[in-house]
């Protein structure tokens, strides 16, 4: 059945289409007028920068200050359950990560909205560390925004399942 044909279904696939064709700035109508839609994909990306650029200027005293380390969480220093999701271990850690939450951040954040999303990918890096802490090597230092990427990626796969109905077979193939 033809796009057009189900009513309200053509505005979110244009949006979807529109977004993984990597055009995030035009509207969901696909007028040239640019509209933002991505602005905390791209403030999460300039902060990862930045605080790499930190790590590097410091000596990586930011990296130790903050890396997940479960003696440290047990110690009371909670705080390390959330800085890790902004400190990598390298420049290709840091690029890794970068790219995956490009490829997949705009998309979430402009299907959930920007507070959605930022609310998502906090909890989703938060409970990663969680479940680093809970089961991985105690010893362990641990940074990375992998947790809260691999979140977006569980959170959009499940509005994809939840919409499959909306989006038909584009919804299986991003599946």
């Amino acid at each position: 059945v033809d796009d057009a044909a189900r009513p309200g279904r053509s505005r979110l696939v244009q949006s979807l289409l529109a977004v993984r064709a990597g055009d995030c700035w035009l509207s969901a109508q696909g007028a040239s007028k640019r509209q933002p839609r991505r602005r905390a994909t791209d403030a999460l990306l300039c902060i990862n920068v930045a605080v790499y650029i930190l790590q590097l200027l410091t000596r990586d005293w930011l990296l130790n200050a903050g890396a997940k380390v479960n003696g440290m969480i047990l110690s009371g220093q909670y705080y390390r359950l959330m800085t890790p999701i902004f400190l990598h271990g390298g420049l290709v850690h840091l690029l890794c990560n970068s790219l995956s939450l490009n490829a997949v951040g705009p998309i979430v954040e402009m299907l959930f909205g920007t507070e959605r999303f930022v609310a998502t990918y906090l909890l989703a890096g938060i409970g990663g560390n969680l479940a680093s802490f809970r089961f991985g090597p105690s010893v362990a230092m641990s940074v990375g925004a992998s947790g809260a990427i691999f979140g977006l990626v569980g959170a959009l796969a499940v509005y994809l399942l939840r919409h499959r109905e909306l989006y038909g077979e584009r919804s299986e193939r991003m599946l």
